[in-house]
């Protein structure tokens, strides 16, 4: 009796056991509790775990897993990401915390720039559409991704450079630019007689380089076309310009919007002199080679200079700089290697 009463006995107290190392005394709603300055807990190492659902690396893999089991991956060749996971809901779930955070979401970064309109681009030179005095077209280049600023007589953009990082190669990059071009304000596009229409048409591109590379660097991401077809001064002529790429390389770049003249003339309604038919452009030796008869194309802001009214839009009262401003946004998106 005696023997039986004290195994009943032993056999409570392990029952109700607490484990505790370098601890001479354990919370009483603990079951293990250690204490160290200087060491630290060891989780079972797992050197690959082939997917979330993966069970063939444990000693019994055909037994249902207890919600909460925890192992560290060591990654390896397997498909899933190095770190501490635990098992809930039949799959293994990450721990995350700040430090590897950024390593297991796609990250998205906004770089954007828009013009002051103190000093807008002013474009001049169009592409003739009569040689002097005679009957062909000068040809405007076919524009190419990847042209280089050379193909064509590309006009920068103040203020829409912007420089902007890629971190990975697995990437989309969104390029939007947006904003309004403007005639000029000479009176001489309104009163012309017998001229029945006028006609501009452009080009707005988006231009990336490497960083700190020559502007010959800069090469044709983005591209659009725009036209005007009506005979006054101070016509507002809105664009956007939108596209997604990848780069294929990591590092920093710089991107800058620029503008093309392609076509600016006028039509006669009598067209029987071919030499007064077109109204070319940045030409001193044409039938209108009076440079105050020009009418110039103003984008990315609003000039107030007094010169050559031909060649700005200082003296448009149907507008202000702001308005006249151009916007370059770039959106990166990457997504991280899971490692």
């Amino acid at each position: 009796m005696n023997i039986k009463f004290l195994l009943f006995i032993g056999v409570s107290s392990l029952t109700f056991a607490q484990i505790g190392i370098n601890k001479t005394t354990i919370n009483a709603n603990s079951v293990f509790e250690t204490s160290a300055t200087n060491q630290g807990i060891l989780i079972p190492r797992i050197p690959v775990v082939k997917s979330l659902t993966d069970k063939t690396f444990l000693n019994l893999p055909t037994e249902t897993l207890p919600d909460g089991l925890l192992i560290y991956c060591e990654g390896g060749n397997g498909s899933i990401g190095s770190g501490y996971y635990f098992w809930q809901n039949n799959q293994w779930n990450y721990i995350l915390d700040l430090k590897n955070l950024q390593n297991r979401i796609d990250i998205t970064r906004l770089y954007t720039t828009t013009t002051t309109g103190n000093t807008p681009g002013i474009v001049k030179d169009f592409y003739k559409n009569l040689s002097k005095g005679g009957n062909s077209f000068e040809n405007i280049p076919q524009l190419d991704y990847n042209n280089s600023l050379s193909v064509a007589r590309w006009t920068a953009i103040p203020e829409t450079e912007i420089d902007f990082q890629i971190a990975q190669t697995d990437n989309t990059i969104t390029l939007t630019t947006y904003g309004n071009t403007q005639t000029g304000s000479n009176g001489y596009i309104n009163t012309v007689t017998p001229y029945s229409s006028r006609t501009l048409t452009f080009n707005i591109g988006i231009f990336i380089k490497a960083k700190g590379a020559n502007d010959s660097a800069y090469r044709l991401y983005a591209i659009g076309s725009f036209a005007n077809s009506t005979r006054r001064a101070c016509l507002v002529t809105p664009f956007t310009v939108s596209t997604v790429i990848n780069l294929s390389q990591t590092g920093n770049y710089t991107a800058k919007v620029f503008a093309l003249g392609r076509r600016n003339f006028i039509t006669r309604a009598d067209a029987n002199n071919r030499a007064d038919y077109y109204y070319p452009l940045n030409e001193s030796n044409t039938t209108y080679g009076n440079t105050g008869n020009y009418t110039y194309l103003t984008v990315g802001g609003k000039s107030s200079g007094s010169g050559n009214q031909g060649e700005n839009n200082g003296s448009c009262t149907n507008t202000d700089k702001l308005t006249m401003g151009t916007t370059l946004n770039i959106l990166v998106s990457e997504v991280t290697p899971k490692n």
